[in-house]
Protein backbone atom coordinates (compact mmCIF):
# COMPACT_ATOMS: atom_id res chain seq x y z
CA UNK A 1 0.00 0.00 0.00
CA UNK A 2 1.26 3.54 -0.71
CA UNK A 3 0.80 6.44 1.89
CA UNK A 4 -1.24 9.21 0.44
CA UNK A 5 1.56 11.39 0.89
CA UNK A 6 4.03 9.53 -0.75
CA UNK A 7 5.83 11.23 -3.96
CA UNK A 8 5.70 9.26 -6.96
CA UNK A 9 7.80 10.36 -10.00
CA UNK A 10 7.85 9.20 -13.62
CA UNK A 11 10.38 10.91 -15.38
CA UNK A 12 13.02 9.87 -18.50
CA UNK A 13 15.35 7.27 -18.39
CA UNK A 14 18.92 8.62 -18.08
CA UNK A 15 22.27 7.14 -18.65
CA UNK A 16 22.67 7.21 -14.92
CA UNK A 17 20.33 4.58 -14.97
CA UNK A 18 22.08 1.97 -16.49
CA UNK A 19 23.57 0.19 -14.06
CA UNK A 20 20.33 -0.55 -12.11
CA UNK A 21 18.61 -1.68 -15.15
CA UNK A 22 21.18 -3.63 -16.02
CA UNK A 23 21.16 -5.46 -12.54
CA UNK A 24 16.86 -5.52 -12.27
CA UNK A 25 17.25 -7.06 -16.03
CA UNK A 26 19.74 -10.06 -15.18
CA UNK A 27 17.99 -11.05 -12.14
CA UNK A 28 16.10 -14.06 -12.98
CA UNK A 29 12.91 -13.20 -11.18
CA UNK A 30 12.81 -9.87 -13.41
CA UNK A 31 13.39 -11.20 -16.50
CA UNK A 32 11.22 -14.53 -16.90
CA UNK A 33 8.99 -12.65 -19.39
CA UNK A 34 11.53 -9.86 -20.76
CA UNK A 35 12.64 -10.33 -24.73
CA UNK A 36 16.38 -9.77 -24.23
CA UNK A 37 19.56 -11.46 -25.33
CA UNK A 38 20.37 -12.28 -21.40
CA UNK A 39 22.80 -11.15 -19.51
CA UNK A 40 22.34 -7.95 -20.41
CA UNK A 41 26.41 -5.86 -20.17
CA UNK A 42 27.13 -1.94 -19.58
CA UNK A 43 29.00 -1.67 -22.89
CA UNK A 44 25.78 -2.61 -24.86
CA UNK A 45 23.33 -1.07 -22.71
CA UNK A 46 25.32 2.75 -23.49
CA UNK A 47 25.60 2.04 -26.79
CA UNK A 48 21.75 1.67 -26.71
CA UNK A 49 21.43 4.58 -24.92
CA UNK A 50 23.45 6.74 -27.05
CA UNK A 51 21.70 5.68 -30.59
CA UNK A 52 18.01 4.81 -29.58
CA UNK A 53 15.98 7.08 -31.55
CA UNK A 54 13.66 8.85 -28.57
CA UNK A 55 10.82 10.13 -31.77
CA UNK A 56 9.65 6.81 -31.49
CA UNK A 57 9.59 5.55 -28.02
CA UNK A 58 9.68 6.57 -24.45
CA UNK A 59 11.53 5.14 -21.56
CA UNK A 60 10.24 6.04 -18.20
CA UNK A 61 11.88 5.11 -14.64
CA UNK A 62 9.26 4.75 -11.80
CA UNK A 63 10.76 7.03 -8.65
CA UNK A 64 8.73 6.30 -5.13
CA UNK A 65 10.06 8.66 -2.63
CA UNK A 66 13.21 9.45 -4.53
CA UNK A 67 13.89 5.51 -4.98
CA UNK A 68 14.14 3.46 -8.11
Amino acid sequence: MIANNAKILLRKFRESDIDLEIKWINDKSNNKYLHYDIPLNKKDTAIWFKNKDDSKRLDLVIEYEKTC
